[in-house]
């Protein structure tokens, strides 16, 4: 049986087969062993794990500096995310993962302008690490 991982690596490799050069995507392998570890859709699995890896890569991007393409490239695994969501049709779902996806979003940039306590920033990260597969493990 092929694990979640290796299933998106193998998409996100088709995705990318006519861009040249590009700087390495990082898949969290921990998440989808446990995402692996529970009996829910295949989908709901890649569509958690394309999230965090498109969100992961966006950050990169931030922090680095990295090319436009880069940019384009966290793009396109967000668009993937959204064909894995709608091809799932589960609106419960697709409500549930896209509010979190705005909640992480302003969570971060909190962070990211010190515009919270302190006493509370392992909380927001702790939010921002967990949300995704929480979501898609409660199903």
């Amino acid at each position: 049986m092929e694990t979640t991982f290796s299933i998106l690596e193998t998409q996100i490799t088709q995705r990318l087969s006519s861009v040249n050069h590009y700087e390495p995507i990082y898949i969290n392998q921990a998440l989808a062993e446990i995402l692996d570890s529970y009996e829910i859709p295949q989908e709901a699995k890649l569509a958690c794990l394309t999230i965090d890896t498109a969100m992961r890569h966006l950050d990169e991007v931030s922090t680095t500096l990295s090319s436009k393409k880069s940019i384009l490239i966290g793009d396109l695994l967000s668009a993937h995310f959204y064909t894995l969501l709608a091809k799932l049709n589960d609106p419960i779902y697709q409500k549930e993962i896209s509010t979190a996806i705005v909640e992480v979003n302003e969570m971060k940039s909190s962070i990211h302008h010190a515009a919270i306590d302190n006493n509370d920033i392992s909380d927001y990260i702790l939010k921002v690490e967990n949300t995704f597969p929480f979501i898609t493990i409660k199903r």
